[in-house]
């Protein structure tokens, strides 16, 4: 019988996801009662949705992601669950950026390396 292969993505989700936890925790004393909690958990998550975004390499994704989480993601949370800007609020978005930078610059090396070792670069031209 085979042991499955192991992965670290599930002890890494479950950090950030026990940080966001932890932040709405947090937040359902600083910001008043569960209204707090929720908003909190909601903006964390749909802050995590946007992380996606920096996928895209060469700093592209990594604008997208800022401007969605500031200018759509915020005010729409905001607003539906009626908590505002704080520190943790901040904390939460600063620590989503700068996993978006990590994410990005990784990807950035990993098409610059593939475009350079691309076998169309390398490939001999054809006589007619």
């Amino acid at each position: 019988m085979q042991k499955p292969a192991s992965s670290n993505s599930g002890v890494i989700m479950s950090g950030i996801s026990g940080l966001l936890l932890l932040f709405a925790a947090i937040s359902y004393f600083t910001m008043g009662g569960l209204s707090g909690f929720f908003g909190v958990l909601i903006l964390g998550s749909l802050f995590g949705f946007c992380v996606l975004l920096s996928f895209i390499p060469f700093g592209l994704g990594l604008v997208a992601q800022i401007l969605l989480m500031l200018l759509v993601v915020q005010p729409y949370v905001f607003q539906l669950s009626g908590i505002h800007a704080t520190g943790l609020t901040r904390a939460l978005f600063w620590i989503d950026v700068a996993a978006g930078v990590i994410i990005n610059i990784a990807t950035s090396f990993i098409v610059v390396r593939w475009m350079r070792n691309s076998t169309l670069r390398n490939r001999k031209k054809e006589v007619i």
